[in-house]
């Protein structure tokens, strides 16, 4: 018989069936697929005639009850009898559910038991006959032996923390001694909770199974969340801590269903004191981390009680203890707010009174007051409102960067309550500033410029710091919305209408503008800029206006291929920028932009991450979103350099969740370009190249020389999808003007002649990169032109090629371009092996394989792996086109011309999914690693029809 929320049904017989998949695999439950083995193997086992327990444990909401559903379908799909009951909800369902099974039993079979039922009871001792706990469960046990056979008995027991003290003296029982019956009782409680007895009943038992269950992984989480934006999804994960309860009501409060999820978390509340509940209601209110005086004082309860309340939210795991002081806090925020949304609205306003009241009077955080005096706040006389709106907006700038939503509320709030006065500009002018920066950091770009163009007017010279943080960011707002014209007119006009006595004001000015016209590619320029503010900052300018005028200038001379003067630009960039304290460097965080870019460009990469860290762990705030890209990409760019993939991954996703957060499609394209590129080395955006046909970058003229690495990292993308053709397209649009950057496009150029089987072509664009890195001659650059040239080699001299590569490996590895290097002993050993010497050749790929590994760059070292495998092969020592098949070498062709995957499909009328098929099987038995070795072995061979 199968009991299920109290009825009880015969199942069908248990007749010989043939073969069939273990009952587990048809169950499924996201992220629990061990536990759920395990309790396939229990079942397994007490079927088998011993009986056995399982204990399941975790905190509220981390999914036990599911697991014990899923449990119950493991059972009935071996036709196995189910009874559950739960502690939580009604005391005499466990007996009720084994008397409604007794019952199919004779007269005789149920008067002998009848007493033991009582044994079964889901109370507290205390509630029992004094000794009942303490008593052997002999009649209990015969009850369980009777009803278990012949087909099984799964009994599942939820809330065990509860009390149910006799069933804990039974399970105690059985684990002393075992018994011979095919029962498996599966109980779940959770541990915080648990009493004494439920511990100690277990504790070094080798016969319970014991399952913990904890948070679900990130992964486990996206497949209950659906399709997400990966920001999102990451912070969802992040606040509902891998809970399953609570991400589903997370999910839910975005379409505005959180009902469901309340009222479980508000049952937890059934069991308090009144005294206890009105503690917890005020504790809702005054969130954040509880103090017992305060929450007794807004609750009404008596000075004695203040603690022992507490140990009863304790004890039923609705608040806890924070380590080291004196104050406690709720276990997960939304059982605050579930608490919160049922308190009466009128107590609600009277404990926000006296809340603001107290803290008040303890001089508290204007972020701690602000969340009472915004629902209390009414206006009133002038002075007392503007101490009211000072709270607000003080209280909004604490929390404008981790909750922008939250202080763009308290600041309207407060704009509504400032009167329209000549006493109140100045505190109008600070709220408009602040409401403008929430609006940032909360997305809303457009609404953030207009708000900072009506404060501009109010922000008067004498408060030259707010105007200058004021002007700067309004600047930076342009950009984001592809007003270059607009940001470089504002300025200009702000430095024009500055007096030339204040110097300090005008070297920021200075900066930004020196700043700005680098990024368009204006070197001549931004160098006079520079040099301007450099002159203002030694009349008294701040030193990280003068750190960021040398960075500057050191990253126009690497631009106009001048490396003694950048280096000499850098001497005095670098002490300056060591030297700055991290509140100077969180003024302006952009200090470290350019002196990180051209640190990497002249071959010092780990300065440059080090001084990009640094800015970035000082200036994550909304008032330098812009500079905090600018960091974000170059991190990037440097992390993949030195081979830190998994690294160069998180900060590529920073940059991705930076560009949701902005809601500026500008950002977006870049982040996604940038994450397009780093997808081709861990394999970790597959999807990569879609939607990158055409030049996205072209809308992006305010983010300038940023948009041509975007665009480089796009044309590396397509030509990976196999589409060497809209790579060239691509990277022939806009061509960059500096050395570094052209460098880089010619050697991918050249990689894309040869993906089209053009080896002439790919011979004059080395011939290109090699003339640009004469421009710049750098460790780095001259090794990537020589990267070119020996890929071009391989074609026809393979021995000229590895000594080409490995030329270019040591300059690279000099100039700390690791990767590009590792690149680059691909080429030489696939050189080396085309020449005969295979076992050298397998050493060095096996070496790029394990740095490519360790680096995290998954992908690339599984392409690396199979070149290493069919390198060994000795068949395949020197692939040949005519071990193709028909359609194999019809594929290989078309690659040798150029086409893309999705071209040859068409050409071929087959599926690109097929095309790549056949592509995989041909570079396995080519022995080469990529499209460009497939051109090069055709270009050897005669044609084939």
């Amino acid at each position: 018989m199968i009991e299920t929320a109290g009825r009880i049904t015969v199942p069908p017989s248990r007749r010989p069936a043939p073969p069939r998949p273990h009952a587990t695999q048809a169950v499924r439950l996201v992220g629990r697929h061990t536990e759920i083995s395990a309790i396939g193997a229990a079942l397994d086992r007490a079927l088998a005639g011993e009986s056995q327990l399982v204990e399941v444990t975790g905190d509220p909401g981390i999914g036990k009850t599911a697991l014990l559903a899923a449990a119950a379908s493991v059972a009935r799909r071996q036709s196995v009898a189910v009874v559950s009951a739960s502690a939580a909800h009604s005391a005499g369902a466990l007996a009720a559910a084994l008397a409604g099974r007794l019952a199919a039993f004779g007269p005789n079979e149920r008067r002998a038991h009848a007493k033991a039922l009582a044994g079964f009871d889901l109370t507290a001792t205390g509630d029992q006959p004094a000794g009942f706990a303490e008593r052997r469960p002999a009649p209990e046990r015969a009850l369980l032996r009777l009803l278990s056979a012949p087909d099984g008995l799964v009994i599942l027991l939820d809330d065990l923390h509860r009390g149910a003290d006799r069933i804990v003296a039974l399970i105690s029982d059985l684990l002393v001694h075992p018994m011979r019956a095919r029962l498996l009782l599966v109980y779940a409680h959770r541990d915080r909770q648990a009493s004494p007895a439920l511990r100690g009943a277990v504790q070094g038992r080798a016969t319970v199974t014991r399952l913990p269950l904890g948070p679900l992984t990130e992964a486990d989480c996206a497949r209950i969340a659906g399709t997400l934006p990966g920001s999102q999804l990451r912070a969802l994960y992040r606040d509902s801590q891998g809970v399953p309860l609570y991400l589903r009501a997370y999910l839910h409060a975005r379409d505005g269903r959180f009902a469901t999820e309340q009222r479980v978390l508000l049952t937890e509340l059934d069991l308090l004191s009144p005294g206890a509940r009105r503690a917890v209601c005020a504790a809702a209110v005054l969130g954040g981390e509880l103090e017992p005086g305060i929450v007794a004082a807004v609750a009404e309860l008596p000075e004695p009680t203040r603690y022992t309340v507490f140990d009863e939210l304790c004890r039923h795991d609705l608040v806890r203890p924070v380590p080291g002081t004196g104050r406690f806090g709720f276990r997960h925020p939304l059982l605050a707010e579930a608490v919160y949304q049922a308190t009466e609205p009128g107590w609600r306003l009277a404990a926000h009174a006296t809340a603001a009241r107290i803290l008040a009077d303890r001089h508290a955080a204007a972020h701690v007051l602000a969340p009472h005096v915004v629902r209390i706040a009414v206006p009133g006389t002038t002075e007392s409102v503007t101490d009211t709106v000072a709270i607000l907006v003080d209280g909004a700038a604490t929390v404008r960067d981790r909750s922008p939503h939250l202080a763009i509320q308290w600041l309207h709030t407060a704009h509504d309550l400032l009167p329209e006065h000549p006493d109140t500009l100045d505190d109008r002018a600070d709220l408009l500033l602040e409401l403008a920066l929430a609006l940032g950091a909360a997305g809303r770009t457009g609404a953030a410029r207009e708000t900072m163009h009506t404060a501009l007017p109010l922000l008067r010279p004498r408060m030259a710091a707010r105007r200058l943080r004021a002007v700067t960011f309004c600047a930076q707002l342009e950009r984001l919305l592809g007003h270059r014209g607009e940001c470089l007119a504002l300025l200009r006009r702000e430095l024009d209408e500055t007096s030339p006595g204040n110097t300090a004001y005008r070297a920021a000015l200075l900066t930004e503008l020196a700043g700005t016209e680098l990024v368009d590619g204006q070197l001549v320029a931004a160098r006079a800029w520079a040099d301007q503010a450099l002159d203002a900052a030694r009349c008294g300018g701040a030193r990280h206006v003068e750190a960021t005028a040398h960075g500057v200038l050191a990253m126009a001379h690497c631009l106009a291929a001048d490396p003694a003067a950048a280096q000499a630009e850098l001497a005095l960039a670098t002490p300056l920028l060591d030297g700055l304290l991290d509140s100077e460097l969180a003024i302006q965080p952009e200090a470290a932009i350019w002196t990180a870019w051209a640190e990497l460009i002249l071959g010092r990469p780990w300065d440059a991450l080090r001084h990009l860290d640094r800015a970035l762990a000082a200036g994550r705030t909304a008032a330098h979103q812009l500079g905090v890209a600018y960091l974000l990409i170059a991190r990037v760019v440097v992390l993949v350099a030195v081979g830190r993939f998994a690294d160069a991954g998180a900060a590529a996703e920073d940059l991705a969740e930076l560009a949701a957060r902005t809601g500026t499609g500008m950002l977006r394209t870049i982040a996604g370009a940038v994450g397009a590129w780093i997808g081709l080395w861990t394999g970790d955006n597959p999807a990569a190249p879609y939607g990158l046909a055409g030049d996205d970058t072209d809308g992006l003229p305010a983010l300038g020389w940023f948009a041509a690495v975007a665009r480089g990292m796009r044309a590396e993308a397509l030509l990976d999808a196999g589409d060497p053709g809209g790579c060239a397209e691509l990277l022939a649009h806009r061509p960059p003007a500096d050395a570094w950057s052209q460098v880089r496009r010619w050697e991918t150029l050249t990689r894309a002649a040869l993906a089209q089987g053009q080896t002439d072509l790919a011979r004059e664009r080395a011939t290109m990169a090699t003339s640009a890195a004469g421009r710049l001659p750098v460790p780095g650059l001259t090794g990537v032109a020589r990267l070119a040239t020996a890929q071009v080699q391989a074609v026809s001299d393979p021995t000229a090629a590895a000594v080409t590569a490995d030329q270019a490996v040591e300059e690279l590895t000099a100039g700390g371009s690791l990767t590009d290097a590792r690149r680059a002993q691909v080429v030489a050993a696939t050189a080396r092996a085309a020449g005969g010497q295979v076992e050298p050749a397998r050493a060095q790929l096996a070496a790029v394989q394990a740095a490519l590994e360790h680096g995290g760059a998954v992908r690339l070292a599984r392409r690396t792996a199979r070149l290493k495998l069919s390198t060994g092969s000795p068949g395949r020592l020197r692939g040949k086109p005519e071990t193709l098949t028909v359609r194999e070498r019809q594929v290989a062709s078309l690659v040798a011309e150029g086409a893309s995957n999705r071209e040859i499909a068409r050409r071929l009328d087959v599926k690109e999914k097929t095309v790549e098929m056949h592509l995989s099987r041909v570079f396995v038995k080519l022995g080469v690693a990529n499209r460009v070795g497939v051109a090069r072995e055709f270009a050897r061979s005669p044609r084939q029809d």
